[in-house]
């Protein structure tokens, strides 16, 4: 495997821990929320969804930047690039999926 595609699987399987304590800190959060019915636990169940939202994000970056070697710029770049992953590209590289993020997790 290439070094290029080595660095890659390195920072998307930090990212993925990133993500997975993200959700992990939303999940105990929004459990606390429920318990206590404080606003002070909805809101850090609020800041570690949008910390595992960027993580993905992040990880579709680097796909784009690094694989795809296209990455859409303009004001609508976040849904693009959501668009932008959902797509199969023949030759190139099959649409990501949660399996393929925990097999590459898993290697």
């Amino acid at each position: 495997m290439n070094s290029k595609y080595l660095v890659l699987k390195e920072r998307i399987i930090e990212e993925l821990s990133f993500v997975k304590r993200s959700m992990q800190k939303a999940e105990e959060a929004w459990n606390k929320a429920i318990i206590e019915n404080d606003d002070c636990y909805y809101d850090s169940t609020a800041l570690n969804l949008h910390h595992m939202y960027n993580g993905m994000e992040r990880i579709f970056e680097q796909i784009a930047r690094n694989v795809d070697e296209s990455y859409p710029e303009g004001s609508n770049w976040h849904r693009d690039l959501l668009v932008q992953m959902t797509l199969n590209i023949p030759k190139l590289r099959p649409r990501p999926s949660v399996y393929d993020f925990k097999v590459l997790k898993e290697r």
